[in-house]
């Protein structure tokens, strides 16, 4: 990676239900999912719960991020904020069936 852009830094903006959290690390740091999935997990204390992770591309696409190549992919796209979004496993995203539904009529 350039030097000058490990100096810079990525901010996170994470919803989970109805709270908000915005943090930054530097872009050169926490390039591994599964310690990503663990700062995740803390901030929200979700330590056992299951959850998953997506987030907002440029295009306003809600995407996974579950692997190291997903969350690099994330990463680029942040300029200067990656717009992040937490749900427990299992629980259906009320706002992501209404769009599906919307595209569909």
């Amino acid at each position: 990676m350039h030097k000058a852009l490990k100096n810079l830094k990525i901010s996170f903006s994470f919803q989970f239900d109805a709270e908000f959290r915005r943090f930054s690390v530097d872009r050169g740091k926490q390039a591994k999912f599964d310690e990503f999935y663990n700062v995740v997990a803390g901030i929200h204390f979700l330590k056992n719960i299951p959850f998953i992770i997506t987030y907002t591309d440029i295009h306003g696409d809600l995407l996974p991020i579950n692997n190291d190549d997903n969350f690099n992919l994330a990463l680029s796209t942040a300029k200067p904020v990656l717009r992040i979004n937490v749900q427990k496993k299992g629980k259906a995203n009320f706002y992501l069936l209404l769009k599906i539904y919307l595209l569909l009529i």
